[in-house]
């Protein structure tokens, strides 16, 4: 049965509902120095006008002994300074998400669905504000002519951002609901072509498609009727993604989609970007297969690329991120949180909706951290907030599939 809401909401919530949207927006939105002092005050904002009880769960252990790690590679790091600032990052991650989860754990599910709500609206924000920046006809031409756009953030996190609030949407337009709010995939899908992003238009390819497999793996096995429909969907998809890929709009994200694709065949053109890319993992890699255990310090692969392209910049992979920087030790710090939360969504997976849409975000998430480095952005562990609150509802409201565990 459906969690009953016990409480009544009052203008205070509202007022951190608002907050939240705030600070999720300027995650992705960066404005200089003022990110950083926009999020102190909306933390304090929160803190101040909810009944803060700080207790220590599973989320925090986790994001806590990742912070810790990442202070302890100081010790061995090449560069020290880049350990402790990637330390001090993670941390302040801790504090400020320590609030949020403190004031969301108390409502019942639809706390989650407000964080989820907050993830959508404040997606939808970002992708207009980006359009608006850009504009309109100067987004069409860069897409045309194969520039990447940038609006305060970059191209890869604006695309990002934007396959995001498409997946949420489909999951939320499968269920019966915000049908009408879809229409805001047009911009989205605009964006992502500006962005010419392969993460992005990936992400929101497979995230349609994963979403309704899931959504359909649920249905009776012994009807055809669910197997159908996905053989008809994903015609669908594959019929409109051929139309894109042969419009100007997409062009350059095609063109970047095909050099990938080339890189892992080995035939054809690979474009430079991918070149480039494809280097910075080898010497990830290459450093991991030398300093296997610790690495050689978080946030110190960077002086490998420096030194190998004169380039001061990252490895554009975080599992060859992690690997060089912390070693066997780290990539089990940071990736245990994915695996602890994926196990436990597929535990619930057969009597949970919100589960469907968990388990494609995560298993999308695995994907695109190949092409990029994620472990230190704000918004992954916001998206871990949501999923162990979702985890720790689940147990409260599902206890029989506990106890059938421990029976086991």
């Amino acid at each position: 049965m459906p969690a009953t809401i016990t409480r009544n909401f009052t203008n205070n919530d509202k007022f951190v509902w608002l907050v939240t949207l705030v600070y999720y927006i300027n995650m992705f939105l960066s404005f200089g120095r003022s990110n950083a002092a926009l999020l102190i005050i909306c933390s304090i904002l929160v803190l101040v006008t909810t009944n803060y009880k700080f207790e220590f769960k599973l989320y925090h252990l986790f994001v806590f002994q990742f912070c810790l790690f990442c202070y302890a590679t100081a010790f061995w790091a090449m560069g020290y300074a880049y350990a402790i600032d990637k330390g001090n990052t993670i941390f302040f991650i801790f504090l400020s998400m320590s609030v949020f989860y403190s004031y969301y754990e108390d409502l019942p599910k639809c706390g989650v669905d407000i964080l989820l709500h907050i993830m959508l609206y404040g997606a939808y924000i970002i992708v207009l504000y980006s359009i608006f920046f850009i504009g309109v006809s100067k987004l069409a031409s860069m897409s045309e002519d194969a520039e990447r756009v940038s609006a305060g953030t970059n191209a890869n996190t604006m695309g990002l951002v934007a396959a995001t609030a498409i997946v949420i949407n489909t999951y939320y337009y499968l269920s019966g609901k915000h049908r009408k709010l879809m229409l805001m995939a047009i911009p989205c899908i605009y964006l992502i072509a500006g962005s010419q992003s392969r993460k992005a238009l990936f992400m929101m390819v497979a995230g349609v498609v994963l979403l309704y497999f899931l959504k359909n793996l649920r249905g009776k096995k012994d009807n055809l009727l669910p197997i159908m429909k996905f053989v008809f969907f994903m015609g669908v998809i594959i019929g409109i993604f051929i139309f894109l890929s042969q419009t100007d709009l997409f062009s350059g994200a095609v063109r970047r989609m095909e050099g990938f694709i080339n890189s892992v065949t080995g035939e054809g053109e690979v474009d430079s970007s991918t070149s480039k890319r494809e280097f910075m993992r080898k010497i990830g890699w290459i450093q991991f297969s030398r300093t296997p255990l610790l690495g050689i310090g978080m946030g110190c692969a960077r002086l490998l690329t420096q030194k190998a392209m004169d380039i001061d910049g990252y490895l554009h992979c975080n599992y060859a991120e992690l690997a060089a920087d912390g070693g066997i030790v780290g990539l089990i710090s940071y990736y245990s949180m994915y695996i602890y939360v994926l196990v436990k969504e597929i535990k619930y997976f057969k009597v949970d909706n919100l589960a469907i849409l968990f388990l494609a975000l995560i298993i999308l998430k695995f994907f695109t951290d190949w092409g990029m480095v994620s472990y230190y952005s704000k918004g992954v562990y916001f998206s871990f907030m949501v999923y162990f609150l979702h985890i720790q509802w689940c147990k409260r409201q599902y206890p029989h599939l506990n106890k059938k565990r421990r029976a086991t």
